[in-house]
């Protein structure tokens, strides 16, 4: 076989060169297409925390005064005690009817200053969470204390507890 000469071998290997660019041009030019990708999306949530029932039950010689009242996530309650020991207790029901778990975060006690009577709630407490389409109970106390000293000129107590909730598991 002919030996080639120098310069027809650079010819060659330009060549094959300029034929290796132009193929990687046209492989681009054909992979090279706009990508259009479209979409919706659509997020519904519903916030739904309250209050949903308040039953009343009374120890000794209390009684309401007037039914208990609620809204949303406050309840006022209004009790008529007479003797030391005499308790109301309230059992207020949330409810959860939204889709989004939810926590206690905090109980909020307005009171009418009685140093007699004693405020407690027992059952959902602070921290709790309340799962979607479930059902809690806030225990409320008003109580005449048994060993008050100094017995008050007027034994009612009015109550109102307000309730914060928070979307459960946030960081």
């Amino acid at each position: 076989m002919p030996e080639m000469s120098e310069s027809k071998k650079r010819n060659l290997i330009i060549v094959g060169l300029c034929v290796t660019i132009m193929l990687m041009i046209v492989g681009y030019g054909a992979l090279d297409q706009l990508l259009d990708i479209k979409g919706n999306a659509k997020v519904t949530t519903n916030w739904k925390i309250l209050i949903t029932k308040v039953d009343s039950h009374s120890v000794g010689n209390a009684s309401n005064v007037e039914e208990p009242i609620f809204t949303d996530l406050t309840a006022s309650f209004n009790a008529s005690l007479t003797y030391p020991g005499d308790k109301m207790e309230y059992d207020v029901t949330v409810t959860n009817k939204g889709n989004i778990e939810a926590e206690l975060e905090t109980i909020h006690m307005t009171d009418s200053n009685n140093n007699a009577i004693i405020f407690t709630t027992e059952g959902l407490s602070e921290g709790d969470t309340l799962n979607v389409g479930e059902s809690k109970i806030l225990k409320v106390n008003i109580i005449y204390d048994p060993n008050t000293k100094v017995q008050p000129q007027i034994a009612t107590a009015k109550l109102t507890v307000a309730l914060d909730f928070g979307q459960a598991g946030k960081e």
